[in-house]
């Protein structure tokens, strides 16, 4: 079962090969529930586990984003958030990089340059770092999904494929 959207189809064709597929109304599919967020981060969460990728940092985005995020995410990765318009020192963040198996700064939401710069300039987190220059939950869960399948050399799914460039 899955609505028409591609994600949701290939997502129910991978789980069940072979089955000939049902096409239901978004607010039926198991998958998505009508939901981009709900699928875009279901996403995230295969991605990260096919990664074997456990901690997401977080950094800057509205708290209605950090929250719905942590919500949907549930206990499937550990999740550290950081509020972008707060102080940070040095310390902080370096004890966040350290912790963290990928890292996501929201760029072009509520974030302090100041804050932004002690993660992005942070030589230990390259290529663990993706800035997201989009907003909302399915956004920064697609580019954080294309940058696991970059690494893992893997494609990504549709969607998913219109990231920002990696730091």
């Amino acid at each position: 079962l899955s609505c028409p959207a591609a994600r949701c189809r290939e997502a129910a064709a991978a789980a069940h090969p072979g089955r000939p597929a049902v096409v239901v109304t978004p607010d039926g599919c198991p998958i998505c529930h009508g939901s981009a967020n709900r699928r875009a981060v279901g996403e995230l969460a295969a991605a990260c586990a096919a990664a074997d990728v456990d901690r997401l940092l977080v950094v800057g985005g509205s708290p209605d984003i950090r929250r719905e995020l942590a919500a949907m995410v549930g206990d499937r990765v550990a999740l550290r958030l950081v509020d972008g318009t707060e102080r940070r020192t040095g310390r902080q963040a370096a004890d966040d990089v350290r912790w963290a198996q990928l890292i996501v700064v929201c760029g072009s939401t509520e974030l302090d340059h100041k804050v932004s710069q002690l993660y992005t300039r942070d030589a230990s987190a390259r290529g663990r770092i993706v800035v997201s220059q989009r907003r909302g939950v399915a956004a920064i869960a697609d580019e954080l999904v294309t940058h696991l399948a970059r690494r893992e050399g893997v494609r990504a799914p549709a969607r998913a494929r219109r990231a920002e460039p990696l730091i």
